[in-house]
């Protein structure tokens, strides 16, 4: 009897790399090299991983997306590290490399994590009534301390929603 096979299948890498052209696969052991940098992160060995990130050969728009979107889900799953995710990208805040073709500017690291977070934050809306509810309770708020509070909760309250959407 012979298998269905899939278009998708799971292929093992060393046998993925034979219908890869060459940008292909510097784009994937770029990627792969990230992931290593990003599990091995821990305040102790931080500096030194940054550097690590800071010598791969980040040189396409397409490449430093990726690594964004990396650092970004990898942000994301695991909250207990979001610190170190928060100072490694303010580390690489300042990496730009050229933009697609027929782009005149660079496009920097900032620029596009920025892009990305915002995309996420207007991804999933939350109920408009509560949001705004909370936003005008923060705008009527005139003590600084209380409205770092108040932005925090609020954050709070949007990812919070949002992860219950994502786990439903």
């Amino acid at each position: 009897m012979k298998l269905r096979e899939t278009e998708n299948a799971w292929k093992p890498t060393r046998l993925k790399q034979m219908n890869q052209t060459e940008e292909e696969a510097k784009t994937e052991a770029l990627y792969k090299r990230v992931r290593s940098v990003l599990n091995k992160l821990t305040p102790q060995k931080f500096n030194t991983l940054v550097e690590q990130v800071r010598s791969l050969p980040i040189d396409t728009q397409e490449r430093l997306q990726g690594v964004i979107n990396l650092v970004f889900e990898k942000a994301v799953d695991e909250p207990s590290f979001s610190v170190e995710y928060a100072l490694l990208c303010k580390e690489l805040a300042q990496m730009e490399v050229a933009g697609y073709e027929g782009q005149d500017s660079s496009v920097s690291f900032k620029k596009l994590i920025i892009t990305r977070c915002q995309k996420e934050f207007e991804k999933n809306p939350i109920d408009d009534v509560a949001r705004n509810r909370k936003l005008k309770e923060i705008d009527d708020c005139n003590d600084p301390v209380s409205i770092l509070q108040l932005y925090i909760l609020f954050f709070i309250f949007v990812f919070s929603n949002r992860l219950c959407d994502f786990y439903i």
